[in-house]
């Protein structure tokens, strides 16, 4: 008897234990994402889309006849979608502090610009290059095209002016501008 009120009682337990597993519910929401193209440049040594200054200073005949270059500018892009880096001068950000008259004009042939590394997994176009240096305009011109999607796309580039003997001694400001577009 001992025996079969043991066995009930496990029977019962058993029972219990399997309704309490049975027991439950879920629940489900549909989501949704909207992707658009999303499409980032900065400057990564400041990790900001406005990056430092960059000082050319002219201190003898010697600059003046070979020009003045300065360290590699390192950019980098953020991208969900192919991409293209375009640049230009902002001719609205142009100074000059001197004694003399000049314009933006003149420096159409003085600063030029050359890609010293490119791991965008795009090329660099035409007439820019990583051999020499092209000659910034004050209309966007493509520096790179078929640059693919990534979060951490990296080019670098270096500055070489060289006014020749047409600017006024002074000091010249004006802004080159960066433009990464779907491309």
């Amino acid at each position: 008897m001992k025996q079969l009120i043991t066995i009930f009682i496990l029977s019962c337990l058993a029972v219990t234990a399997k309704a309490q597993q049975e027991a439950g519910a879920s629940a489900a929401q549909a989501t949704q994402f909207s992707l658009s193209d999303v499409i980032e440049i900065v400057f990564a040594d400041v990790n900001s889309a406005q990056g430092n200054t960059v000082f050319m200073p002219f201190n003898n005949s010697r600059d003046f006849a070979n020009g003045v270059t300065v360290a590699d500018q390192e950019l980098r892009v953020r991208a969900n979608t192919e991409f293209k880096v375009s640049l230009k001068y902002d001719m609205s950000t142009f100074s000059y502090v001197g004694t003399e008259k000049a314009n933006a004009e003149m420096l159409r042939d003085a600063l030029g610009v050359m890609v010293t590394s490119n791991n965008t997994g795009g090329q660099v176009a035409a007439p820019y290059s990583t051999a020499d240096y092209a000659m910034i305009g004050s209309a966007d011109r493509d520096l790179l095209v078929n640059g693919q999607n990534g979060g951490n796309q990296r080019f670098a580039v270096k500055y070489k002016c060289q006014p020749k003997q047409v600017l006024p001694v002074g000091n010249y400001f004006i802004n080159v501008v960066y433009t990464a577009t779907k491309n």
